[in-house]
């Protein structure tokens, strides 16, 4: 069996479109066409994160002679979660993550957008200027709701991923060792993009600043748009950055709680 009918056959035992598995690989669907129709071959970076999402070795999507491990006849009522499957639920979750962080910066680029539509329309004509507000307007509000509407869910819980569905289960031990090394390089992730996030809200403090004083010394409603809208949108990098990390962060923290309520039990 060739590497791209083991891909499509390991696709399919998982349950997974071409789209989701695209997702999780982050590449395009076309890709993932390309390697199971044989057209294109995955690199080797890819042979590895193929490797840790299907449960398998590198050996047996790379050699011929090899066929994809059978399923399981029947699971143990406790199931032993493997690396494999942290690892699967890591990448999820930091897919999820993108959509958390991005819900977290839509509530600084909501005003953001509005002061910066009404900015501009200082510079064309008065025909045009209430119209400019007017989309800016709306573009906020559609930006505020989804974000809102994404936290909603996160804060409910209803998003957010649960390690076998929220099932019983226990951690193998070389799971528990890669949680706590993953874990560990998401502490060193988190204080760098905290300290990134830090620096751009220094520099939207100072382009507030900057603006507001050009403004105050006989500046066009522009610059007064600008002073309001420049630093919400930068605030929104900062947000993005520090939220994202964060929640990594909580993710890999469950799996350790999860390893140690197993312990503990």
């Amino acid at each position: 069996m060739k590497m791209n009918e083991k891909i499509a056959l390991l696709r399919r035992r998982s349950g997974w479109s071409q789209e989701q598995l695209a997702e999780w690989m982050n590449v395009s669907r076309q890709t993932v066409s390309k390697w199971e129709s044989g057209r294109a071959t995955p690199a080797t970076e890819h042979i590895v994160h193929l490797s840790r999402l299907f449960g398998v070795t590198t050996d047996h999507l790379l050699l011929d002679e090899q066929t994809p491990p059978s399923e399981p006849a029947e699971e143990a009522p406790v199931r032993r979660i493997t690396e494999s499957d942290t690892y699967r639920f890591a990448v999820r979750c930091q897919i999820e993550s993108r959509r958390y962080a991005l819900a977290c910066a839509s509530l600084p680029v909501a005003p953001a957008i509005f002061f910066l539509a009404c900015g501009a329309s200082a510079l064309v004509s008065e025909d045009v200027s209430g119209a400019l507000c007017a989309m800016g307007f709306f573009f906020a509000v559609i930006a505020l709701l989804l974000g809102l509407n994404e936290l909603l869910c996160s804060w409910l819980g209803s998003n957010e991923r649960r390690l076998n569905d929220g099932q019983p289960c226990v951690l193998n031990p070389e799971a528990l060792s890669w949680a706590a090394d993953a874990w560990r390089a998401s502490q060193l992730r988190l204080q760098k993009r905290t300290s990134a996030a830090l620096a751009v809200a220094l520099l939207a403090a100072m382009a507030f600043v900057l603006c507001l004083g050009v403004s105050m010394a006989g500046g066009s409603d522009f610059w007064i748009g600008a002073a309001l809208g420049l630093p919400c949108l930068l605030l929104s990098v900062a947000v993005y950055l520090r939220a994202r990390a964060a929640r990594m962060d909580r993710c890999y923290r469950y799996l350790i709680q999860k390893a140690r309520e197993a312990t503990a039990g």
